[in-house]
């Protein structure tokens, strides 16, 4: 009897060895086409080119990792947020918090003319800090002179540490001992 099961159990390990070279060759072939449409995909996604409004500075590409195969190491697109720059109006605690901001997005993107800085920046501006260029006529050469003025006028940083720390003298605490 004991070899009667001994001849099954060969029977079983023949058939399950043909049975597992078959599901390899099946699953090889599956990982094939899986890298196909994956090396398809990452194809149309480096050829997508969405230009943002202004465009920003930063790099928007990333670089290849090095140790990646070589059909996922091509450059990829990053959607990255759109990027706003709150109006200033003329605060000078909001100053250096409003010149960096629109500084990084739009005075620096050399893909934009001054004509088109001095535009944004125009349309950023509201109340004293707007009357303070609003004399500017858009020609590019009046960019210079526009930021200049509200350097000149709100970039002092000693009036920015002066204004600092009054307003932090007269913070009055929201709980009381």
């Amino acid at each position: 009897m004991s070899v009667a099961i001994l001849a099954l159990m060969e029977e079983d390990d023949t058939l399950a060895g043909e049975d597992l070279t078959a599901e390899l060759q099946e699953s090889n072939k599956i990982k094939l086409e899986v890298k196909k449409r994956l090396a398809a995909i990452n194809k149309r996604l480096t050829s997508i080119h969405q230009p943002v409004l202004p465009p920003s500075p930063s790099p928007e590409v990333i670089p290849p990792v090095a140790n990646l195969p070589l059909h996922q190491s091509s450059f990829v697109r990053a959607r990255l947020p759109k990027l706003e720059v709150r109006k200033f109006g003329g605060n000078i605690n909001e100053w250096q918090e409003f010149w960096d901001s629109f500084e990084s997005v739009i005075h620096k993107n050399e893909a934009l003319a001054d004509v088109d800085t001095l535009s944004y920046l125009q349309g950023l501006l509201v109340g004293p800090a707007w009357s303070a260029i609003a004399r500017f006529a858009l020609p590019s050469a009046n960019y210079k002179a526009a930021t200049d003025l509200l350097k000149r006028r709100y970039g002092k940083k000693n009036a920015i540490l002066r204004a600092h720390i009054n307003e932090l003298l007269n913070f009055e605490p929201i709980y009381s001992e």
